[in-house]
């Protein structure tokens, strides 16, 4: 509806420890939790399929379009489609009492509901998401847990929270358990997943509750655009239960000027007192008919007959000329044109007594057309009838990298690939691919596809690291790896693919990197390698190739041999602990695989062992194979299961880890995170170990003094609209970074602007060690500069260049 700016504060205590989950049936909190339920107010972002969309964790379903967006779809797109959107629950008035409304949305009423402690760690203000470690509880880890406490984790991107009524007057002690899944595989890219858990925890009975949503989808409309929300159409479709909002499918503020579906369907729910689940009551009104008063909202809820039959009961029922029933809304009464509307969707009456539960899944639909959106609906009904088990796409790891002079670097390992299903116990990784965008995300290209070879596919190869040479010193390239497998139960789904998610926030999915190439500093001479000794073993079988990346001061570096191991097939569970024996025998070239020929036998197989040697094991304790190593297995396997054995190396610098323990491939180069280069022979042994050390970059100044003359500014001319500037946002009217760059300097210099007459318009000073300096075309007083010709100066400690360059706006 209206371009409202929603800000909430997210408050941080420092002085206030965390407290167990609220366990009492008293019916107010303690001073001190409501204080707690302040500081622990969060964000989510679900970004795992075609939707990117924000909530937070006190039943509000969107945030401020500066944290996050608000149902962007496709994702990727910039077009935003939820203005309002929140939980609503119902409670009756008793001894003549006015009804509740207990919600999040609305001003008037504040935040009826607010966030319980413990359950996410509150320092990184971000609602518990399951592909985002960082923001589980600090002590106890993810917080939703199976029957035997062990993690459960359900699809590509769970969050979970919870809230109570405890700011709400009264309080009647609600618990809101939510939870969100959202899938990365195609079929089911189009839905998240809302699901609730309601209990009442005080010692009263709550009869004629009801539960339902309020929804306000602006089809086509941006924040400071043109009002795209008076055209908007709503439609029902009973038999998936979806509730969803259209227009005229064009709009002046999307980027290809066309529009989507989006709604809410109602998939499953608790029977309520009549024995009905799902839908049950649904009512639309204009934006303008709105009004915060809980009576109003309550009436509109549960389709009272007392609103019903009052002067006001013509904006909030358009019930059809023949219904038999006041509960559901006609939606042929919307008109063609559309209307500037919103709906409130309810599930009731339900009685909760006291420790009673009842629970409600939602899911939010995105469709490019009806058909789409219909199609979806039904997958997420089919999904939730299966409990949400289906395969998921493999873990994709970190993607690294480090930009060069005309060539970015591109990193990533193979620590996901031992990862089974969560779903399916299997491990059926295939392959990778990587992409890349010029255009900060928003439109993507295929770099490369790696799969691995096995005998399926195209068996190409994984290189883990891929080199991008069709790239322009200045420029940001935006890259992202996914992952994907090939699983066999698809093939009755028409789908033998299922790939991860690309990400959208380089700031926080570890599958994205954002690289600028660049020449290094004028006269600048990379560090070589400085010290190399090889501390424990001996056999030289370790070719170092030192970072062409300038370092400030000289790095230590420590390599490590180990036994490790990577599981290739099937769906063994346990962590096996690996002892070398025969270390001679042990070595990288061997290419030992352990197969399971049945529950409790093993089978060895390596070019290295002559005949197969086959042996049983006695869970948990060692079994040694062919001499060479030994295995200790938690529990027994099963056939098909298979894991790679051998040497492994492991990387660091210091503190950090910059090559996480990888299995050796003689003859394959392995490259740190900072650009070094390491190619290991196939006699690599576990318990070697090397030091080296790379020296820091140095300054050639006779090179210096020959590089001034390449100093340069770019774009020149600077004209509005160029690939240098990058938008703030995605959004269509993203308001761009204005600036020119200084390219091919030294480490240091000093920058002085003046207009043709000799006045001094700025003065930039640049120390970053870099060889490239942006500025944002402001003066001195912060004000933009003048369309026309201007001098710059550039002055280093060997001498000076001056230049001219051209504004056109």
């Amino acid at each position: 509806m209206r371009n409202t700016l929603f800000i909430f504060f997210i408050l941080l205590a420092t002085a206030v420890h965390a407290q167990d989950r609220i366990r009492s049936l008293a019916p107010r909190v303690t001073a001190t939790e409501a204080q707690q339920t302040v500081a622990d107010r969060a964000i989510g972002v679900i970004n795992a399929g075609n939707f990117g969309h924000t909530i937070t964790n006190y039943a509000r379903f969107y945030a401020s379009p500066a944290l996050g967006p608000r149902a962007e779809y496709p994702i990727g797109s910039g077009t935003r489609y939820i203005q309002d959107w929140g939980l609503i629950i119902g409670m009756p008035g008793k001894n003549g009492a006015k009804p509740q409304a207990i919600n999040s949305i609305f001003s008037r009423t504040g935040l009826n509901f607010l966030p319980e402690t413990g359950y996410h760690n509150r320092d990184s203000v971000r609602i518990a998401n399951s592909s985002l470690p960082f923001t589980w509880p600090k002590t106890t880890g993810w917080p939703v847990r199976d029957q035997q406490g062990n993690p459960l984790f359900v699809s590509n991107q769970d969050l979970y929270m919870v809230y109570g009524d405890s700011s709400n007057n009264p309080v009647h002690n609600l618990k809101v358990e939510q939870t969100n899944y959202a899938f990365s595989a195609e079929k089911y890219q189009d839905i998240i997943y809302f699901k609730f858990r309601i209990t009442n925890r005080s010692n009263a009975v709550y009869d004629s509750v009801w539960v339902g949503h309020y929804i306000d989808v602006d089809v086509g409309n941006l924040p400071d655009g043109d009002p795209e929300y008076a055209d908007d159409i709503i439609n029902v479709d009973h038999q998936t239960q979806t509730l969803f909002f259209f227009d005229d499918g064009k709009s002046i503020e999307t980027r290809d000027s066309t529009t989507s579906f989006v709604g809410l369907s109602v998939i499953s729910t608790t029977p309520t007192n009549e024995g009905k689940t799902g839908l049950t009551d649904w009512h639309y009104l204009l934006y303008d008919d709105f009004f915060d008063d809980d009576q109003m909202i309550f009436n509109v809820l549960s389709s009272s007959p007392v609103l019903y039959n009052s002067a006001d009961g013509s904006r909030y029922f358009h019930l059809a000329p023949d219904a038999s029933s006041i509960r559901m809304d006609d939606e042929t009464t919307i008109p063609s044109t559309g209307l500037d509307i919103t709906a409130i969707m309810g599930t009731g009456p339900y009685t909760l007594a006291p420790g009673e539960s009842i629970e409600l899944t939602y899911a939010l639909i995105g469709g490019r057309t009806r058909a789409q959106l219909l199609t979806s609906a039904a997958y997420a009904r089919s999904l939730a009838a299966k409990n949400f088990n289906t395969p998921l796409p493999p873990d994709v790891p970190a993607l690294s990298g480090f930009a060069g002079d005309g060539k970015n670097t591109l990193l990533w390992t193979d620590e996901t690939e031992s990862v089974p299903d969560r779903n399916t116990g299997r491990y059926d990784f295939q392959g990778y691919k990587l992409y890349r965008s010029v255009d900060l995300g928003k439109t993507w290209s295929v770099l490369g596809t790696f799969d691995r070879v096995d005998g399926i596919g195209p068996d190409s190869g994984i290189p883990y690291r891929f080199t991008d040479t069709n790239v322009s010193n200045g420029f940001w390239y935006h890259y992202a790896l996914t992952a994907f497998d090939t699983d066999p139960d698809l093939a009755v789904d028409g789908e033998d693919v299922l790939e991860s998610s690309r990400g959208t926030d380089p700031a926080s999915d570890k599958q994205q990197v954002v690289l600028t190439p660049q020449a290094p500093p004028a006269g600048q001479v990379s560090g070589s390698l400085a010290s190399f000794n090889q501390t424990t073993g001996s056999s030289q079988s370790l070719l170092v190739t030192p970072t062409s990346k300038p370092l400030s001061a000289p790095a230590d570096y420590t390599v490590v041999i180990t036994a490790g191991y990577k599981w290739t097939a099937g769906t063994y569970a346990g962590t096996p602990l690996i002892s070398v024996d025969n270390q001679a025998a042990f070595l990288a070239d061997s290419a030992f695989v352990v197969e399971w020929t049945g529950s409790n036998e093993l089978t060895l197989r390596s070019g290295k062992v002559s005949s197969l040697d086959v042996k049983n094991y006695t869970p948990g304790q060692p079994v040694t194979l062919a001499g060479i190593f030994s295995l200790q297995l938690p529990v027994a396997g099963k056939t098909g299961d298979r894991l790679r054995v051998g040497p492994a190396v492991t990387v660091t610098s210091g503190p950090v880890t910059v090559l996480p323990t990888t299995l050796i491939v003689p003859a394959r180069t392995l490259i740190t995170s900072d650009g070094n280069q390491l190619l290991f022979s196939g006699g690599t042994q576990v318990n070697e170990q090397w030091i080296f050390t790379v020296g820091a970059a140095s300054t050639d100044e006779g090179n210096l003094r020959a590089a001034l003359k390449s100093i340069r500014v770019v774009p020149n001319p600077y004209v509005i609209s160029n690939l240098f500037e990058p938008a703030y946002d995605k959004t269509l009217y993203s308001e761009p970074f204005r600036a020119i760059r200084f390219v091919n300097l030294p480490g240091e210099a000093t920058i002085h602007i003046f207009t043709l007459d000799g006045t001094r318009v700025t003065t930039l000073h640049h120390d970053s060690g870099t060889s490239t300096y942006s500025w944002n075309l402001q003066n001195e007083s912060r004000r933009e500069i003048a369309p026309g010709i201007y001098l710059y100066q550039v002055r280093t400690r060997v001498g000076e260049i001056v230049g001219k360059f051209a504004v056109i706006k």
